[in-house]
């Protein structure tokens, strides 16, 4: 029988044209026209995209799903279902490291150094020098610490490493984290200027950082979330931010996207929201695409594919 490929993400056209011109001509593409229904899916042994996970769970010929996104919920909950159905599960493994990274050490500096205060005061025509100038603070010397030691993590942490900032990743990988323990991280966690989340959604991880948890930042702490929104308590951070027991925060993720308008973040001068777009550059389609289609010669070739979702991925 032959294999198809179905598109469930939203491609340009120069990347869908990208996408059939390297293709192997034996494997038709469905789905780029915007026709996506389960009965097309269910007859297709390879999907491109974040299928419902009902149509991948009761698919009559999926063996392997190319995700477009690092995160797996909410396939993850489902792995040895898939691998009993011989599914092989793959996600865009280090893809988003290097934006993802940018975006948070964006979000720090603007805060650190008052960018977001002069950008509020440039739109109302205010000139303020001294509340920007005697309020901001340097990034160098400062104490981090990155929850993550996959590809964000340790991009980031060489990217502190230029403001000669101490860095300390916390991960369940001992050859890669410097902090393994809970009670590790809760130590350091007391002495940190900045926090950065980075970690996947899992039981281990859903509101890791709960009010005890906040609690122990220190006041001049700044709190990044670049992983999943079910990180933290959003009730006790926007607490803690409202009553400044915390300096600021940057968030490109949150447990409701989009983010209500009525949601109590809008409100709060110290929060840099980036709604999602941390991982974004213009070539992000391209990318996608050429990462696929890389895949898609190993799973021709019968080689190991690149981002095989599995439990010990962090």
């Amino acid at each position: 029988m032959t294999m198809k490929i179905f598109l469930q993400l939203n491609l340009s056209h120069e990347a869908v044209e990208l996408l059939l011109s390297k293709r192997p001509k034996e494997i038709p593409a469905v789905g780029h026209d915007g026709k996506r229904d389960f009965e097309t899916f269910a007859d297709c042994e390879i999907a491109f995209g974040n299928v419902p996970l009902d149509w991948a769970l009761n698919s009559r010929a999926l063996r392997w799903l190319q995700l477009e996104s690092a995160g797996t919920d909410p396939y993850v909950d489902h792995l040895s279902t898939f691998e009993e159905r011989g599914v092989v599960i793959t996600n865009l493994h280090g893809f988003f490291g290097r934006p993802v990274a940018e975006t948070a050490l964006a979000g720090i500096l603007a805060l650190k150094r008052g960018i977001d205060k002069a950008v509020r005061l440039q739109h109302q025509r205010l000139w303020d020098w001294a509340s920007i100038r005697y309020s901001s603070s340097l990034l160098s010397g400062s104490r981090v610490v990155i929850l993550g030691s996959g590809s964000i993590g340790s991009t980031l942490k060489k990217m502190f490493a230029a403001f000669e900032a101490d860095v300390l990743l916390f991960g369940r990988n001992p050859e890669r984290a410097d902090l393994c323990s809970r009670e590790e991280l809760d130590r350091e966690l007391a002495r940190a200027d900045i926090v950065v989340g980075c970690l996947p959604e899992n039981a281990q991880t859903r509101e890791l950082f709960d009010r005890q948890r906040l609690a122990l930042l220190p006041p001049q702490a700044i709190f990044v979330n670049i992983g999943r929104g079910s990180l933290v308590d959003e009730a006790v951070l926007f607490e803690m931010l409202r009553d400044h027991r915390l300096s600021g925060a940057v968030l490109d993720v949150t447990r409701q996207e989009p983010l209500p308008p009525d949601h109590p973040f809008w409100q709060l001068p110290n929060v840099i929201l980036t709604q999602h777009t941390a991982g974004g550059t213009k070539d992000e389609l391209f990318g996608k695409v050429e990462f696929f289609l890389d895949n898609l010669i190993r799973f021709q070739n019968a080689q190991p594919l690149l981002g095989v979702v599995a439990p010990s991925i962090t």
